[in-house]
């Protein structure tokens, strides 16, 4: 892979081709995916209460619009996640955020 690949990327597309979620963690998104999803997508507004129930410190208010902009989303143009989308925002801030909280 070139350099202007990368650059060319937006930083979802960089996680769908190259993040790797283990089976365990991906399980457990689902099942929180589908306990807070509206129809077949989850709403930004419930994205801090999915991120509460999948991360042992606490998540505090505000932290959606964070974690949206970590992965280079905007809650205006996109206002719901699917399960696979929910997947990898959940692993990329626990990795680069809430890591931190602990």
């Amino acid at each position: 892979m070139h350099i202007k690949d990368l650059e060319e990327m937006t930083i979802m597309d960089y996680l769908k081709k190259f993040a790797r979620i283990s089976k365990k963690r991906q399980q457990l998104y689902h099942q929180v995916f589908h306990r807070w999803q509206k129809g077949e997508k989850l709403h930004f507004s419930e994205l801090v209460q999915a991120l509460r129930a999948i991360v042992v410190c606490v998540v505090p208010d505000g932290y959606d619009r964070i974690v949206y902009e970590l992965v280079g989303l905007d809650p205006e143009q996109t206002p719901t996640l699917e399960k696979d989308e929910f997947g990898l925002v959940c692993a990329a801030a626990e990795r680069a955020i809430f890591s931190k909280l602990l």
